[in-house]
C-alpha cells in the first residue's frame, strides 16, 4: 500500500512543467478604465494649473527682468532757471554779458569764435530723406532740414530738440552731427503748440569717433540775457547747414502768446537775415535761445527769432521723457486790480478765445468767461496759470472755477470739470 503510494507521488512529480515558477494569473482589475482616465485627468489639471502658475509669474516679474536685461531710459530732469524780480529791456550795448566794457575788438572776436567752436559740437543738422525708386535705379530725395541741438543722455539714447519737421510714413530722418557722420534718428514727441520736437539717436548706433566728438550742451538761462548782448548763432541761418553768426539783442523781453501760455521772444540783428533755424548761445557758451520760423511769426521786426530757453523747459521735459506736454487750450488775457476796480470785472485772466475741439471747449468754457482758480489754487494772472497746468499730466481731471456775465452785466460764478489733453 505504501509502495503504491509513494509511486502515485513521483508520478505527479514528473507531470509539473520545468518553470512552473514563471506561470501566473492575470486577473481583471475591477475599474481599471475608469481609474485610468482619473489619472489622465489628474495630469492634465496639473499641467493647466503650473501652466497657469508660470503665466502669472512672467506677467509680474516681466517689467522687472526686462528693466535688468534690457534696462529702462532714465528719467530727464531739466533744471527751471529763476525769474528776474523786474523785467526791464536795459541796453547792454558796448558792454559784455557780465556788464563790463569789451576788451579789444581781436579778443572780442577770438572769445566769440571760441564758444562758436565749442557750441557746433552740440548742433545736428537733421534732414527728411524719401527713398524712391526709379526704373532701375534707387534715389534718395531730399525735403526739409533743420538745426537742432543734444540737450540730454538717458542712457539709452542721445536727445535732440528742434523744430518740428513733416514726415511721411515713407520718409526718414536723418542726423548730421559734428564730425560729419550720418545716422537715423526718430521722433520721440512732439508738441504742436509751440511747433517742437525731441528727436532721439540710439547710443548704440553711433561709432567711437562720433561719441568722442560730440557734448551735451550747457542750458544757460535766458532770464540774464539783456538788450545789446553779443549772440553767437549756429544752424541753418541762411537756408544752409553749417552756418555760424553773430548778433546782437535788440530785444529780449518780447513776449508771443500761445494757447496756455506766453513765452518770452529773443530777437537778435544778423546782417538782415531773419529765419531759418538754429540756436543761440551766449558768451559764456551756455543756449540761450531755440531759432525757428514758429518763434518769429507774429514779429515786427526784421530780427533772428528765438524762444527763449528758460521759458520752454518744461516743454524740454516733457518731450525728452516721451510724454506730452499739458493743454487746455485757451488764450487769455490778465485782470489786474485796476481793470477789475474800473471795469467790475473780477480779478482774475479773462478769456480772449478758446481753441476749437480742445479741453477747454469740451468743458464748456467761452470767450469773456474770466478764470479765477484751477485744480484749487486761485489764480491772478496767465503765467500763474501756466506754471499750474504744467504741473499736471496728460488725463488729469481739474475743476476750473471762474465767472461768467449773465443778467443785467452782473458775474455769476461758474465751475467746469477738464480733463487735461494734448497738443
Amino acid at each position: 500500500m505504501d509502495e503504491q503510494k509513494r509511486q502515485q507521488e513521483e508520478s505527479e512529480m514528473n507531470e509539473t512543467p520545468e518553470y512552473s515558477f514563471l506561470q501566473e494569473v492575470i486577473k481583471d482589475e475591477v475599474g481599471g478604465t475608469g481609474k485610468r482616465k482619473k489619472r489622465i485627468l489628474r495630469k492634465i489639471g496639473v499641467g493647466i494649473f503650473i501652466g497657469l502658475v508660470a503665466c502669472f509669474t512672467f506677467s509680474v516679474f516681466k517689467p522687472w527682468v526686462e528693466s535688468r536685461i534690457s534696462g529702462n531710459p532714465d528719467e530727464v530732469t531739466i533744471p527751471r532757471d529763476t525769474k528776474q524780480t523786474a523785467e526791464n529791456e536795459t541796453d547792454r550795448s558796448g558792454k559784455d554779458g557780465n556788464g563790463q566794457k569789451k576788451d579789444n575788438y581781436s579778443k572780442s572776436v577770438k572769445s566769440l569764435s571760441d564758444v562758436a567752436k565749442k557750441g557746433k559740437r552740440s548742433v545736428v543738422s537733421l534732414l527728411v530723406l524719401t527713398d524712391a525708386t526709379i526704373g532701375n535705379k534707387e534715389f534718395v530725395s531730399e525735403s526739409q532740414s533743420v538745426s537742432g541741438v543734444l540737450i540730454a543722455d538717458n542712457g539709452q539714447e542721445l536727445l535732440i530738440l528742434g523744430p518740428t519737421m513733416e514726415v511721411g510714413e515713407t520718409q526718414q530722418i536723418q542726423a548730421t552731427f559734428c564730425d560729419g557722420k550720418k545716422y537715423r534718428v526718430t521722433e520721440k514727441k512732439s508738441d504742436a503748440n509751440l511747433e517742437l520736437t525731441i528727436y532721439a539717436v540710439k547710443e548704440s548706433q553711433l561709432e567711437e569717433k562720433t561719441a568722442k566728438s560730440i557734448r551735451l550742451a550747457a542750458l544757460g538761462s535766458s532770464y540774464e540775457v539783456k538788450k545789446g548782448d553779443t549772440t553767437v548763432l549756429l544752424g541753418m541761418l541762411f537756408g544752409q547747414g553749417d552756418a555760424v553768426g553773430y548778433g546782437v539783442l535788440r530785444s529780449s523781453t518780447e513776449k508771443a502768446e500761445w494757447a496756455d501760455g506766453t513765452y518770452h521772444i529773443l530777437g537778435a540783428e544778423l546782417a538782415g537775415f531773419t529765419g531759418g533755424s538754429g540756436i543761440m548761445f551766449n558768451r559764456q557758451g551756455e543756449v540761450v535761445g531755440i531759432i525757428c520760423d514758429a518763434a518769429g511769426e507774429d514779429a515786427k521786426e526784421e530780427l533772428m527769432h528765438a524762444y527763449a530757453i528758460s521759458d520752454i523747459k518744461d516743454v524740454m521735459q516733457f518731450l525728452a521723457n516721451g510724454e506730452s506736454v499739458p493743454y487746455i487750450g485757451i488764450h487769455a488775457t490778465d485782470v489786474s486790480e485796476n481793470i477789475a476796480e474800473d471795469r467790475g470785472i473780477p480779478r482774475g485772466i479773462y478769456v480772449d478765445k478758446v481753441e476749437a475741439d480742445s479741453p477747454a471747449m469740451r468743458a464748456g468754457i467761452q470767450s469773456g468767461d474770466v478764470l479765477t482758480a484751477i485744480g484749487g489754487t486761485d489764480i491772478e494772472n496767465f503765467e500763474q496759470y501756466h506754471e499750474l497746468l504744467m504741473e499736471e499730466k496728460e488725463g488729469t481731471h481739474l475743476l476750473i472755477k471762474g465767472y461768467r456775465r449773465g443778467a443785467k452785466d452782473q458775474y455769476v460764478a461758474v465751475h467746469f470739470n477738464a480733463t487735461v489733453g494734448n497738443k
